[in-house]
């Protein structure tokens, strides 16, 4: 109640009540009044208090791999320093950095969260959880949301190749268009690999540019080859774009599996094996199949079409050797080929397996040997 309001109260009393009434009330209303305000007034609160002022940074649009800044705002509103533990993040990408370790009451700092954006396009949010003493607020959240999107749009944003054969070639187009629609040029275009090269017409400025990337493969490119087109471009926000690519060359006819492991046996034991044998761009076809050495004996050969495409069913009976013991041999296959000449084309297929006699297991003839399933360790 306020005194005006008393005064007038008081004023319609008689004459004798009005110093008791009017007493009583100025006591009720003061009274009140140092009560309620220390609550009223003081913001502090006992023990540490964290304050945020706004834990959401909107980053807009922002480049693959480029690298941005979110500054967020803390203080301490309570009575008792604020201890701040290892802030964990969603992403090995966001760095944040504190100034210090405690905050004082009445203090404010600022924390940088350095963050390097994704290589994936779209929309993103991560965030920090920074530990505190509050009780309160025992896990402070600072989250950031943006966008990636690159100033020039690639498609497709990254060249892969199929495993092709030596001596043929592939081509791929690669389309640049700039986000915001306004022109640019290609000044050039750079790349490691010998077996890759890009072709492109250097245009007057324009909102898309194409290259045109071919992939031809030459001897002892039978690796995969992971490289980087590099083209250099006049715009005014971007000077390089960086494709990622892959490609490998292959030999015209592959075994599959590449290597037979697992081929044990007792000594002179004859043991059939499959492996399929694949053509880069027709079925194989096999004319002979021999050893490499004089250890192993092949006995017979025989072969079988395949479900799969440009590929045929090998299976080869072979004759262990005589001594126990852990062996490697290898198959040669030759196979008709146009390109290879008259010899035909060969085809090497390793393989290994463990030789060892019932007796070194006990009783002769109790139970088949356990063969192990892969090549034993040197």
């Amino acid at each position: 109640m306020h005194i005006a309001n008393i005064v007038r109260i008081v004023r319609f009393l008689p004459r004798r009540l009005r110093v008791p009434i009017g007493a009583s009330l100025l006591v009720l209303v003061v009274g009140s009044a140092v009560l309620s305000w220390p609550h009223g007034v003081s913001k502090q609160r006992q023990g540490p208090s964290v304050h945020a002022v706004g834990t959401d940074v909107k980053l807009g649009v922002v480049r693959p791999m480029s690298e941005v800044e979110a500054v967020f705002e803390i203080s301490n509103r309570g009575s008792e320093p604020i201890l701040f533990g290892k802030p964990k993040t969603t992403c090995t990408c966001m760095k944040p950095r504190l100034p210090t370790d405690q905050l004082k009451p009445g203090r404010s700092m600022v924390i940088t969260v350095r963050l390097k954006a994704r290589t994936t396009l779209g929309p993103f949010r991560d965030w920090v959880e920074l530990p505190t003493n509050d009780p309160t607020t025992p896990i402070l959240k600072l989250t950031i949301v943006g966008e990636v999107w690159p100033v020039i749009l690639a498609s497709p944003r990254q060249i892969i190749f199929a495993p092709l054969r030596v001596g043929d070639e592939r081509s791929q187009r690669i389309e640049l268009s700039a986000r915001d629609g306004k022109g640019f040029s290609i000044e050039t275009v750079a790349i490691q690999s010998r077996a890759i090269t890009v072709d492109y017409t250097p245009d007057a400025p324009a909102p898309t540019q194409r290259l045109l990337v071919t992939f031809r493969p030459q001897a002892g490119d039978d690796r995969v080859v992971n490289d980087e087109i590099v083209v250099t471009i006049d715009h005014p926000q971007l000077d390089e774009i960086r494709l990622p690519g892959s490609a490998q060359g292959r030999d015209p006819i592959v075994a599959i599996p590449e290597r037979l492991v697992a081929v044990h046996g007792r000594p002179r034991a004859i043991v059939r094996r499959e492996v399929e044998l694949e053509g880069a761009t027709e079925v194989p076809r096999v004319v002979s199949v021999g050893s490499a050495d004089d250890v192993w004996t092949l006995v017979g050969w025989s072969m079988k079409a395949s479900d799969a495409t440009n590929r045929v069913a090998l299976f080869v009976d072979i004759a262990l050797p005589n001594v126990p013991g852990y062996h490697q041999g290898s198959l040669l296959v030759t196979c008709e080929d146009g390109d290879a000449g008259p010899n035909g084309l060969r085809v090497t297929v390793p393989f290994a397996g463990l030789v060892r006699d019932e007796l070194e297991r006990g009783v002769a003839g109790a139970h088949q040997p356990a063969w192990p399933d892969s090549e034993p360790a040197p």
